[in-house]
């Protein structure tokens, strides 16, 4: 039951998230969390609004064609938030409440109360400077409220409304003042991290790639060292199209993990590629991967170390130790062969030499020669035999 109420909230976040969030052509940290902020206000203010206004002109109050235009404008408000020009919907929002408590509700009790809810909702977005001037245009519509409308205020009334938006001012100057402070000194401090990151990436050795939805976002220049083509080419390629896993089981357990991604990250371990440089030379890596979930989907970073050379030496060590077995075969080998050889030589020797001295005399039959020539011949096959084992 947990489960399911973690994973129904994320998906409601996911859904909000989809909804509220700001142009890609917004980059600055500070404006995209003001316009999705701004985007999220226009569509809460939509069915309020449109609440509001129908409870408003039922009793009378206000005509109803007034009341319509304010959820008109949260809905264009909400529309502009998500594109690169969001400031203007920052300002469309506030001044059309305070227009409208301005003209229609000029010596109504619910004047004050929009004018708070506006100006609250402009200092929740914009800047302080540009929240001191809507005080400031505020102030000034209400001075001149008496010009358009033909009944003056009382002069208490003026001095206590005036005082109001002052105090108002004053208080959100300060506010807004230490709030935008402590943003600054974040956003350095991100800033600064950013740049830590960044340059330890740009000295590392080994290759680092990010990864959205399988191909190459981002890579630092090890691993365009490792892989040996230029970030051009790389940018905007699949891994796989570069690197080849060569353990293809777990490459299927890698991907059967990727569902798991919309509930928690998930580590991948340790596996090795091959690939080839543009040049044509085969290359071998081992490579390590994470995927993270992010605002805009999951992620994958992988670090890449190349491991070629330890592949060469490997393979010549694994050359050596089969040139040492068989040298110690060959060796085993000549020594089980000599030992009888030296046999057969000596027996050889000795019988050609009886033969000759006496055995069969000075006279000898073409059988007898016969015999010889054959001890002969086998004497030197017996030493071309002990020439090979010892060579």
């Amino acid at each position: 039951m947990v489960a399911r109420k973690s994973v129904g909230r994320s998906r409601v976040i996911d859904v909000w998230r989809g909804l509220t969030e700001p142009s890609p052509e917004v980059t600055d940290p500070s404006a995209q969390w003001r316009a999705q902020l701004l985007a999220s206000l226009g569509l809460v203010t939509i069915p309020v609004s449109a609440l509001v206004s129908a409870v408003l002109a039922s009793s009378g109050m206000v005509p109803w064609w007034t009341l319509a235009v304010m959820p008109a404008t949260n809905a264009v408000t909400y529309a502009i938030a998500r594109t690169r020009h969001w400031q203007w919907g920052a300002w469309l929002m506030p001044l059309t409440a305070i227009a409208i408590a301005s003209v229609e509700m000029a010596h109504q009790p619910l004047h004050a109360i929009l004018v708070t809810l506006a100006l609250t909702i402009g200092a929740m977005v914009l800047r302080k400077r540009d929240t001191l001037l809507l005080v400031g245009m505020t102030l000034l519509c209400f001075l001149l409220t008496p010009w358009w409308t033909g009944i003056p205020f009382d002069r208490g009334d003026q001095v206590l409304i005036a005082c109001a938006y002052l105090g108002m001012g004053l208080v959100l100057g300060i506010g807004l003042g230490i709030r935008e402070a402590i943003e600054n000194e974040r956003l350095d401090a991100l800033t600064k991290s950013q740049a830590r990151f960044k340059g330890l990436l740009e000295v590392a050795f080994e290759g680092l790639v990010e990864l959205r939805d399988g191909c190459i976002v981002a890579l630092n220049p090890g691993f365009v060292e490792i892989v040996g083509r230029p970030e051009s080419e790389l940018l905007g390629r699949e891994l796989a199209a570069v690197l080849t896993l060569e353990d293809s089981v777990e490459v299927a357990d890698r991907r059967a993990s990727s569902s798991t991604l919309a509930l928690v990250p998930h580590r991948v371990g340790t596996h090795e590629a091959s690939g080839r440089r543009a040049n044509g030379e085969l290359f071998y890596v081992e490579l390590v991967s994470r995927i993270q979930l992010t605002k805009r989907g999951p992620v994958e970073y992988v670090a890449v170390r190349d491991i070629t050379a330890n592949r060469q030496a490997a393979l010549q060590l694994s050359i050596a130790h089969r040139a040492v077995a068989l040298g110690t075969l060959s060796a085993g080998i000549a020594h089980e062969i000599n030992n009888p050889l030296s046999w057969m030589m000596t027996n050889l020797q000795m019988a050609q030499d009886e033969l000759r001295r006496g055995a069969m005399g000075s006279r000898r039959t073409p059988e007898q020669e016969g015999l010889l020539h054959t001890l002969d011949d086998a004497l030197q096959g017996g030493r071309r035999v002990m020439a090979i084992v010892r060579d």
